[in-house]
């Protein structure tokens, strides 16, 4: 069954603490003008994704060969925006650093064949300097702010729309969740290195995401398992994924 998106608002969940939220369904975040503009068409180049959080954490592209595409209809009826996974990525106007503890949660699709797929990206100093969360080749890989490490868990081959959620305490080596469609995931800690502000969505280095972003939301705070749970519900709802 269809989900009406016009029957979910932000008093459907909580939304206390909110650092960035991108959410694509919105068709009033959506620009094809870094500044100004008018929403894109169907396929369009989308130049601006305005961030619905407060904090102004826009995100812009204003080369039309690095443009994601407005994509209408997409998911449970709902817009996504398409990243083609050679070039294409946005700029967060102003940097944001990684939260001494976080939730994040997100809900996208990576298209077959790709080998990297990433929401929410940031700087490259070195080899060891990591995007938020990322899907190499079959793995799913999350950032532990307190000392650049990372969490790596199985072998993940979904190519489908899918709803994700990190939850990260502060401790040097604890995230205490990582769930992909209300299913928590098995993980191994990783290398250390230096943690990357994030200033890209789409993208960390050379390698871009291929396929669809839906709606990204990262909080500054490790949310109760009350409110996560209403975050997640809310996500799994709206975009007709079975958590």
């Amino acid at each position: 069954m269809l989900i009406n998106p016009h029957r979910f608002s932000s008093a459907d969940f909580y939304t206390e603490n909110l650092e960035l939220w991108f959410d694509a369904s919105d068709a009033s975040t959506l620009f094809d003008s870094t500044v100004g503009g008018s929403t894109p068409a169907d396929g369009a180049d989308v130049k601006r994704w305005e961030d619905k959080s407060g904090n102004a954490n826009h995100a812009t592209q204003d080369t039309a060969n690095n443009c994601p595409h407005r994509s209408v209809s997409e998911e449970n009826s709902l817009d996504c925006i398409e990243f083609d996974g050679a070039n294409d990525w946005f700029d967060l106007e102003s940097a944001v650093d990684l939260p001494d503890n976080y939730t994040f949660f997100f809900v996208f699709r990576r298209s077959s064949g790709s080998v990297h797929s990433i929401p929410l990206g940031g700087i490259t100093t070195s080899s060891r300097s990591y995007p938020f969360l990322w899907h190499s080749n079959t793995v799913i890989y999350a950032i532990i702010p307190a000392n650049g490490s990372y969490i790596q868990t199985g072998t993940n081959n979904s190519t489908g729309f899918f709803l994700g959620g990190v939850r990260y305490d502060g401790s040097v080596e604890d995230i205490t969740d990582l769930d992909l469609n209300g299913v928590s995931q098995t993980f191994t800690y990783g290398g250390t290195g230096s943690p990357s502000a994030m200033t890209k969505v789409g993208a960390r280095g050379s390698n871009y995401h291929s396929g669809n972003i839906c709606e990204i939301l990262l909080y500054n705070s490790y949310l109760s398992g009350t409110n996560y749970a209403s975050v997640e519900t809310y996500l799994a709802n709206k975009w007709g994924i079975t958590i």
